[in-house]
C-alpha cells in the first residue's frame, strides 16, 4: 500500500503582475464567500504547492487566488488545479516500493520533460536471471536514462522463431505487478546506480552486495550492471546470471 506523503496541487499561471498567490483548505466544502484560514500564501509566479500536512483516507478541499494591490481573484485567472500524490524524499516507502532518487528527462525521450522520482520494488520483487538468452545485439536498449524505453525494446525484441529470443531480466519486470501498479521496468544503468549512491538511506531495501542487471546493453554480447556494496559498474555476459529489482518512475517536477 502506498505511503501518503503529500499532495502536490499544480496550476498555470497567466498572469504576469500579480503580488501572490493564497492557498486554502478544508475538510469540508467551501466557496469563497465562505472561506476558510490561509493554508499558505505563496510569493509570484509560483505554479506548485505540495502539502505534506496530510493524513491517510482523508478528504480534502482546496481553492487558489491570485491577488494584487488587495484585490483577490479566484476565477478565472487561476485555471485547471490538478491534485495527485507526490512520493516524498529518498527511502519513503511509496506507490508499491520506495524512492531511491531521481532522474531528469528532456523532450527528446518523447516523455513529458522533468524530474522523475525513481521507486524501486522491495526484496520480495527480486530475482536472479539472465539479461539475454544469447549474445546478441538488442536494438534500442543503450540509454543510460530511460531505462522504460530499454526495458520495452528487449520486450519487442522477444521473438518465438527459431531460434527462441527472451530477455529474462525485463520480462521479469514487466510481468510485476507489485502495490498494484503495472508500470514497472528494469532500471537504466543510470537509474539503478541510485541505489547505491544513496543506499545509506535505502536499508529497507535490503539490497544484497552481488550485482545486479541493469537493462542498458553495453555491447551487442554485454550489458552493464551494478555492484551494491563497492559501487563497481561493468558490463557482462548477457547470458550471465545477476540479481534483479523492478523500479518504476513518478514525475513530480
Amino acid at each position: 500500500m502506498a505511503v501518503l506523503t503529500g499532495i502536490k496541487l499544480t496550476w498555470e499561471d497567466k498572469n504576469d503582475f500579480e503580488a501572490g498567490f493564497k492557498l486554502y483548505r478544508s475538510l469540508t466544502p467551501f466557496d469563497q464567500n465562505n472561506l476558510p484560514a490561509v493554508l499558505v500564501d505563496l510569493p509570484p509566479n509560483t505554479q506548485q504547492y505540495i502539502d505534506t500536512d496530510v493524513l491517510e483516507n482523508t478528504t480534502y478541499y482546496y481553492m487558489l487566488s491570485t491577488y494584487v494591490a488587495g484585490k483577490e481573484v479566484f476565477t478565472p485567472n487561476i485555471e485547471s488545479i490538478s491534485v495527485d500524490q507526490s512520493p516524498g524524499p529518498i527511502g519513503t516507502a511509496t506507490e508499491g516500493g520506495y524512492v531511491i532518487g531521481h532522474i531528469t528527462l528532456d523532450a527528446s525521450y518523447g516523455v513529458d520533460e522533468g524530474t522523475y522520482a525513481i521507486v524501486m520494488a522491495p526484496a520480495s520483487a527480486e530475482a536472479n536471471v539472465s539479461w539475454k538468452n544469447s549474445t546478441t545485439d538488442t536494438p534500442n536498449t543503450s540509454d543510460l536514462n530511460d531505462g522504460l524505453s530499454n526495458t520495452y525494446a528487449c520486450i519487442s525484441a522477444n521473438s518465438d522463431i527459431t531460434p527462441i529470443v527472451t530477455h529474462p531480466a525485463a520480462q521479469h519486470c514487466v510481468n510485476y505487478e507489485g502495490g498494484g501498479y503495472t508500470d514497472w521496468y528494469l532500471p537504466s544503468k543510470n537509474e539503478l546506480n541510485l541505489a547505491r549512491i544513496n543506499r545509506n538511506e535505502l536499508s529497507a531495501l535490503a539490497m544484497t552486495g552481488s550485482y545486479y542487471w541493469s537493462s542498458s546493453q553495453a555491447t551487442a554480447s554485454t550489458a552493464w550492471n551494478q555492484h551494491m556494496i563497492n559501487g563497481n559498474q561493468t558490463s557482462e555476459s548477457k547470458t550471465a546470471t545477476y540479481r534483479v529489482r523492478p523500479v518504476r518512475r513518478l514525475k513530480i517536477l
